[in-house]
């Protein structure tokens, strides 16, 4: 996916601006401006700004509302609301890369496992293993494999302080799993890597490591969860943390959404996300001063 998008994007001769994050979403007289970004490299970071009369935040949407956006722009009660909805759990990944593996055995145990058949705890007891070179092999070198484990791994973020230790103590635990199913695959690793939820945050900025964004549950999805359209004027929202929700499917389902709004013209949503922030913030209306503000 993420080069069909960057070869779309090439393709249309426009640029790609990496090694940098965004600073401020800029906003004038309730209609987006532009964004300031900063550069990350070794190098002293430089500030640019770019003018931009549409923009589109795939970042994490407290991050969005709350650090670029600001609260004199968006209202407290809007942050407060976003800040209150629960996040998905992250994923712990690890990526093994085999040499001479039987591929015909790596697509036979690929699949879904249980430690436990105890129902009240399959975030801890289940994990799955995929091999993506089944369906693509020109990802590895010839006569190479790719395995990847996947685990839901619930736990308190801000409450981990040594990510080294549970690194290796979830490491231990899933390549003893996999050692099970396959027997002797240590003989045919040349590379593993694992990611944790730290990993995902540093990396991609979901709060928590989010693996879907927002938590998947009835109460954050569909309507319930945040629009695509945001009380300033041309700017969106796209992505896991947006509607319909999250997984490859439903965010594509976003992204053609937003698209379709900029490329019509046609802005017929921004009275429900209004509506969306006056009903659902929990315990705290905004004010007339902030609604104001949205127009």
């Amino acid at each position: 996916i993420r080069d069909v998008a960057v070869t779309g994007v090439q393709t249309c001769a426009l640029p790609i601006l990496k090694c940098a994050e965004a600073e401020q979403i800029l906003v004038e007289g309730g209609h987006v401006k532009g964004v300031r970004v900063k550069t990350i490299s070794k190098k002293a970071p430089e500030t640019f700004e770019f003018d931009a009369p549409v923009v589109v935040s795939n970042g994490d949407a407290l991050h969005t509302y709350r650090d670029l956006i600001g609260e004199k722009l968006c209202g407290q009660a809007i942050i407060d609301h976003v800040a209150g909805m629960r996040c998905s759990f992250p994923v712990y990944l690890v990526h093994i890369g085999l040499k001479g593996m039987d591929q015909h055995l790596l697509e036979e145990v690929e699949g879904y496992y249980w430690s436990s058949h105890d129902t009240s705890n399959l975030p801890h007891n289940v994990f799955k293993v995929f091999t993506p070179t089944r369906f693509d092999p020109a990802i590895a070198p010839p006569g190479c494999q790719i395995v990847i484990m996947q685990k839901i791994t619930p736990m308190p973020f801000d409450g981990t302080t040594d990510w080294a230790a549970h690194k290796a103590e979830i490491d231990a635990l899933q390549m003893g799993r996999l050692r099970k199913i396959l027997p002797g695959i240590d003989e045919h690793i040349v590379v593993q890597l694992s990611a944790s939820a730290m990993t995902s945050y540093r990396f991609t900025g979901n709060r928590e490591g989010a693996m879907l964004g927002f938590e998947m549950s009835p109460g954050q999805l569909g309507p319930s969860r945040l629009p695509i359209y945001t009380p300033i004027r041309d700017l969106y929202l796209t992505g896991h943390w947006t509607q319909p929700g999250g997984g490859i499917t439903p965010v594509i389902v976003s992204a053609q959404r937003v698209a379709r709004t900029i490329l019509t013209g046609k802005d017929d949503g921004r009275a429900l996300a209004e509506q969306y922030f006056s009903f659902r913030a929990p315990g705290v209306t905004p004010t007339p001063e902030e609604v104001s503000k949205w127009h």
